[in-house]
């Protein structure tokens, strides 16, 4: 859990992103990706935003990852692999 403030909405939106940056999870599945790209959505900054945000919002959100990110992960593993 998670709890910020800021003297504005964006204030606090910026410590939230800042913060979820930091975090570092093993073993479990997070939904701070998930968050972090809400975060990054113009509508949900300026708000005011419902329940259909994430509906209206499917794509940009649940995007695949790109080809690069799925080449650094493939990379990291071989690299642990080697090193064992």
């Amino acid at each position: 859990k998670v709890i910020v403030w800021g003297i504005t909405r964006k204030d606090a939106l910026k410590k939230l992103d800042h913060t979820l940056s930091q975090f570092q999870v093993v073993g479990v599945k997070t939904n701070i990706d998930l968050i972090r790209r809400v975060l990054q959505q113009e509508e949900y900054l300026t708000g005011p935003v419902d329940t259909s945000f994430i509906q209206k919002n499917h794509e940009q959100l649940f995007a695949p990852k790109s080809d690069l990110e799925s080449k650094i992960a493939v990379g990291v593993v071989l690299q642990l692999l080697c090193d064992n």
